[in-house]
Formats: structure tokens, C-alpha cells, sequence
């Protein structure tokens, strides 16, 4: 119980960072060379599971059109989801690897719906990096959402490769506050 406790406290820690300061210096000021420098995500097949993702998440929230977090989110401490499936545990590592700074989205995203990517400021949708397994059958990735000032939530999500492409497996470890 412990461990899940501080999995969420750490979750929240990174979304509470990145929605309401998206790049900050230890003293919680915005800082410009910060938010300039970061890396551009490029993983074409990445771009096309985090399509996947947010049109199930919108879908879900009944909503037309999005607003995306420009940057890509920190995943802290995921191995403390006690709910990850073993076969998952490579593409969580993959995950955390890439995890340690923020990427900067491009407009490669094919929603069903119009969506913006926005800098700062309150979104509808932060996203992390997406954690393959070495063999790319097996996928992960964090969807955080902003439901109100003091409200926000997320999944991670399973996606294993088919024979007819990438299916969502599982939405798991969802956190709420």
C-alpha cells in the first residue's frame, strides 16, 4: 500500500509540474532555455499508437476537439504499478529510459477530430513518450487529463501488436485526484 501510495504521489508530482509549469527551474520559474532546447519526438510509430490513445480517451470524454500538451511527459516510478503484466515490463523500461526529459511534440498526430498542441497553460491531454519492447509488439504509454482546477486523472496504456495492427490490451493504474 505504501508503494502504491508513493506511485501516486509521484504521478501527480509530474503532472502537477508539467500542466502547471511545464518547464521550470528548481525555483518553479518559468524558464525559456529550458522549454527552447528540448528534443523533438520522432518515433513515427509512436506518433501513430499516441493517435490511437487520445482518439479512445476523447472518445471516451465526449469531447470534439482537443488541447495536447506540447511536450511529452516524465513517467516516475512506473515499475510500482503493481498491475503492469510481465510481458509489458521491457516496454515500461523502454518507457522510463525515454522518460527522463520532456520531447517536444510535432503535428504528426492523426486524430479523428481537430486537436491542438499547446505550450503551458491548462490542456485537456498530456501524453508520455511511448516504451516499446525490443521486438516493437508490445507497447506502453501514459495519458494524463485535466478535468478542472483542482481535479486530474490518467491510465497507463497496454497495446500489444496483431495481425491486425496495434489493439489496446488494458487501461491500468489509473489515478485520480
Amino acid at each position: 500500500m505504501r508503494k502504491l501510495q508513493g506511485l501516486i504521489l509521484l504521478f501527480f508530482a509530474s503532472f502537477s509540474v508539467q500542466t502547471a509549469v511545464p518547464f521550470s527551474s528548481g525555483e518553479g520559474q518559468y524558464t525559456p532555455e529550458i522549454r527552447g532546447s528540448a528534443k523533438v519526438y520522432e518515433d513515427v510509430e509512436g506518433y501513430s499508437l499516441l493517435s490511437l490513445v487520445l482518439d479512445n480517451e476523447a472518445k471516451d470524454q465526449k469531447v470534439d476537439r482537443i488541447s495536447i500538451s506540447d511536450r511529452t511527459n516524465v513517467v516516475l516510478e512506473l515499475a510500482l504499478c503493481n498491475q503492469l503484466p510481465q510481458e509489458f515490463r521491457p516496454a515500461a523500461d523502454d518507457l522510463r529510459s525515454k522518460s527522463k526529459s520532456h520531447l517536444r511534440l510535432k503535428r504528426k498526430l492523426k486524430l479523428n477530430r481537430p486537436y491542438s498542441l499547446t505550450s503551458g497553460g491548462a490542456t485537456d491531454f498530456s501524453i508520455s513518450s511511448v516504451g516499446f519492447d525490443v521486438a516493437r509488439t508490445h507497447a506502453i504509454v501514459a495519458v494524463f487529463r485535466g478535468c478542472g482546477v483542482m481535479c486530474s486523472g490518467g491510465w497507463t496504456y497496454l497495446l500489444r501488436k496483431t495481425g491486425n495492427g496495434w489493439q489496446i490490451v488494458s487501461q491500468i493504474c489509473e489515478v485520480m485526484s
